[in-house]
């Protein structure tokens, strides 16, 4: 089964996030990325596109050198788009 894919552009290339994602909510600065399976992830991003009917892709790209992503729970972490998503910056 695969639901969207969730992926992030640098610029050069796409970056797969998450798959089977469920659920996007918008909150504040990002969004939250919820997969079939509940795991949660927030992204801290602006949406570049989402594709419905080829592939079921929603593209991503990330606020310049944030932290990127953070899971909900009280012990959360935290990383940088780079860790997350393999992006390296100059």
């Amino acid at each position: 089964m695969c639901l969207s894919i969730a992926f992030a552009y640098d610029g050069n290339e796409h970056k797969e996030i998450m798959r089977d994602v469920a659920r996007i909510e918008a909150e504040q600065q990002g969004f939250w990325l919820v997969d079939f399976f509940g795991k949660e992830i927030f992204v801290e991003a602006t949406i570049q596109s989402i594709d419905f009917v080829d592939g079921h892709f929603v593209t991503l790209k990330f606020r310049e050198r944030s932290p990127a992503t953070m899971e909900r729970k009280a012990s959360a972490t935290t990383s940088t788009p780079e860790a997350v998503a393999g992006f390296t910056y100059e």
